[in-house]
């Protein structure tokens, strides 16, 4: 019996190292994905046609090899099954009962979803002075630590914010699970969202 239980706990070590091996090559995708929607997000990267166009066009040999290893990332990348759920979800911030904001937690981002109706301005200054810039500093100091070797270059902070005519209806983290920034951001924007009540009912009055 004892035998028995050392072969399973064998396995078990087995098994785990083999999880973490696939855990660091979906990362690894994970990095290629997000280095693609930078390059998109940049318009710094060859359209897609202009690929097309590349290859040599009387090629009849079955050798789609250049073709096929450019569009291999974002065949694999699309079905990003880990990527649609989120592990967690809660809500963010409530006003007067009603929950305004919520956040998604995934493995290596965080999105806030605020309540279209709450009417937050993208051009607000608690956006535009306080939340952006604090945002681009640790871009920057990420920048910094890939420059002296401590950070890994597909491991950079990166962020946006969505609007839906110019009322901030999302915002999107790339914090790679990093907990005391995912924690930090997050109270960044809860503080945003609190300010912005106050402000609009000291020039409004309560509602």
């Amino acid at each position: 019996m004892e035998e028995y239980l050392k072969e399973l706990e064998a396995l078990r070590r087995e098994l785990e190292k083999k999880k973490e091996e696939l855990q660091k090559e979906i990362e690894k995708i994970d990095s290629y994905i997000k280095a693609i929607e930078n390059l998109i997000t940049e318009k710094s990267f060859v359209t897609a046609d202009k690929i097309v166009e590349t290859p040599p066009p009387t090629k009849r040999e079955p050798e789609p090899s250049p073709p096929d290893i450019s569009r291999e990332p974002v065949e694999k990348v699309k079905p990003a099954p880990i990527e649609e759920k989120p592990m967690r979800k809660d809500v963010l911030f409530i006003f007067r009962g009603r929950p305004i904001a919520w956040v998604e937690l995934y493995r290596n981002k965080s999105i806030v979803l605020i309540d279209r109706d709450f009417g937050l301005p993208i051009n607000d200054t608690l956006i535009t002075k306080f939340l952006e810039p604090r945002f681009r500093d640790e871009m920057a100091k990420d920048m910094r630590e890939i420059e002296e070797g401590k950070r890994p270059p597909d491991k950079r902070f990166t962020y946006v914010i969505h609007d839906e005519d110019g009322i901030v209806t999302k915002i999107e983290m790339l914090d790679f699970g990093e907990e005391m920034r995912r924690r930090d951001n997050l109270s960044k924007i809860r503080w945003v969202l609190k300010k912005y009540i106050e402000k609009r009912e000291s020039n409004q009055g309560p509602a």
